[in-house]
């Protein structure tokens, strides 16, 4: 197990959209070849125009490959997924989107151009930019650094109620503030937290570039707490906690400093009231791979108290920084391209693994399931499962006896009238669906150059350009799906590929005529039945 837990984290990275600072995870990749690795459509689709904005980010060997295009499941919904892309409010109650055929396939580029121009950065931040609507707006206006604090002042000072959302760079929301009862009743960042936690840590992070303040506008909030202090204290309070958090940082060895246990159990109740309500996660997240930085994030609460509650479990002696730079080899050579199956069947309820890289730590992590049966009978190779993957994980690998035969792209999509299986599902591409995308012709970056089929899994190198040969002519490897030029070991994967055994001689001396040898070659060629080649004779 160890050894196959090995294979796949070397060859499993994430894809970086590197046209923003800091680089923007987009989703989880694997390779299937030498230069082709797997993702959800979902997260790459605005980057088919782009693809020299996209990195795959390996943590294992501490290595990373440029993206020389960008290739989409052929029956992947586009047009709705922008459509859900320009719908972000940053709501708590906002859901994560599903989208059948969710698969796309990145051909690594080994030589990419030393650096990005930036007019071609400016025009892709434009097209991932959401519009501004200034319905309603009273104010908005550019911010810098903690300056929102400020606003959040003036508002209350003024005794105006409204919504305050805070933008990124590509004008989406981040951050959305209630201002109400002459003070801040609510705050979202990111996921749901005590509303003051969440204030502080906008104060510490400073996230957002820009703002907008309507007055009498609202969202739903879900499970979001109201906020209990008074919005100076409030204030005073996240200020002062902002300045003290690069102390507890030196203090702790810095933010890409990670902390294990050294003790097996640790009772909650033995720690300072101040932390005991948050000691359990806290506690099950220290496993030597999550950084300082990311602890707030993958537990939900604000950077002080977690740095706070680390600093008192280190006095007592039960956890301890790890000895080493990084839990990660960094060797800097990639791993092997993963191997598909798609040679056995499924039947449901059959049990399934997932396997992923922990988005926030990049720890490896295995979950069980089942297999339930086809999203759609349409479109059998859309799967479902019921392992339950974290939202924020797509592009894990599924599983069948710890052979990939899967990617996972989300929640299920349910239909308007389809009803809801009796178990939470999941959706997963069957990794056959590769082959949908083998005989399609895509741009390539460069101006009116068209690059070779996907599936055929060869370099995009315009230059070299072949006649793709007719389908029932292809050698097609079973592994990796590339298209070769004779039979054995195939020149992607090195896997072999058989020749079919040769057709037996016709003992009947008409069937074994040249007239009808042609006609079969005919038939073999052109996908011709028996019966429609009687109708044509006739």
């Amino acid at each position: 197990m160890q050894h196959l837990e090995q294979e796949f984290s070397n060859a499993i990275g994430y894809v970086m959209d590197t046209a923003v600072d800091p680089p923007k995870r987009l989703g989880m990749a694997f390779l299937v070849s030498k230069s082709r690795a797997v993702t959800c459509a979902s997260e790459v689709f605005h980057y088919v125009e782009a693809p020299w904005a996209l990195k795959i980010k390996f943590p294992f060997p501490d290595a990373s490959l440029a993206v020389k295009t960008v290739h989409l499941h052929n029956d992947f919904d586009k047009v709705e997924a922008r459509a859900q892309y320009l719908k972000q409010t940053g709501s708590p109650a906002e859901t994560m989107s599903s989208f059948m055929n969710d698969l796309a396939m990145l051909v690594i580029d080994h030589n990419p151009p030393a650096s990005m121009s930036q007019d071609r950065i400016a025009e892709l931040n434009r097209a991932l930019s959401l519009p501004f609507s200034s319905e309603g707006v009273e104010a908005s206006g550019n911010l810098r650094g903690a300056e929102f604090v400020q606003i959040v002042n003036t508002i209350v000072e003024s005794g105006r109620e409204g919504l305050l959302t805070l933008y990124d760079s590509r004008n989406i929301p981040v951050a959305n503030l209630l201002m109400a009862r002459g003070g801040i009743l609510k705050v979202f960042y990111k996921q749901v937290m005590s509303s003051e936690m969440a204030f502080c840590e906008l104060v510490y992070r400073q996230p957002a570039v820009g703002f907008a303040f309507r007055p009498g506008a609202n969202i739903a909030w879900g499970d979001v707490p109201d906020v209990q202090t008074p919005p100076d204290h409030l204030c005073y309070e996240a200020m002062r906690r902002a300045q003290e958090i690069p102390n507890l940082y030196q203090q702790l060895g810095g933010k890409d400093a990670r902390y294990q246990q050294v003790v097996q159990q640790f009772d909650p109740s033995a720690a300072s009231e101040e932390i005991q309500w948050m000691v359990e996660p806290l506690w099950l997240s220290l496993d030597g791979y999550l950084t300082l930085d990311k602890t707030p994030l993958k537990i939900g609460v604000d950077t002080y108290t977690v740095l706070i509650a680390i600093r008192e479990l280190v006095n007592r002696g039960v956890i301890s920084q790890i000895n080493r730079l990084t839990p990660f080899p960094c060797t800097g050579v990639i791993g092997d391209p993963l191997i598909s199956h798609t040679d056995f069947e499924v039947h449901p309820w059959d049990p399934l693994q997932a396997f992923y890289l922990d988005p926030s730590s990049g720890k490896p992590t295995w979950l069980e399931g089942n297999f339930f049966g086809v999203a759609n009978s349409l479109q059998p190779k859309n799967m479902l499962h019921t392992i339950e993957i974290p939202n924020d994980v797509n592009g894990a690998l599924i599983l069948k006896d710890y052979k990939l035969i899967g990617i996972h792209s989300g929640p299920q999509v349910l239909k308007p009238g389809q009803p809801a299986p009796p178990v939470k599902c999941f959706q997963f591409m069957w990794m056959g669906a590769l082959l949908d995308l083998s005989t399609r012709k895509s741009r390539s970056g460069g101006a009116g150059e068209e690059a070779e089929g996907v599936g055929t899994l060869r370099t995009m190198d315009a230059t070299s350009e072949e006649e793709e040969p007719p389908e029932g002519e292809r050698i097609q490897c079973p592994n990796c799906f590339a298209v070769n030029a004779e039979y054995g070991e195939c020149k992607t994967c090195s896997t072999v590929i058989e020749a079919p055994p040769p057709e037996e001689e016709p003992s009947n001396p008409i069937l074994a005529s040249k007239p009808v040898k042609q006609l079969r070659q005919i038939q073999k060629k052109h996908k011709i039945t028996n019966q429609q080649a009687m109708i044509i004779g006739a």
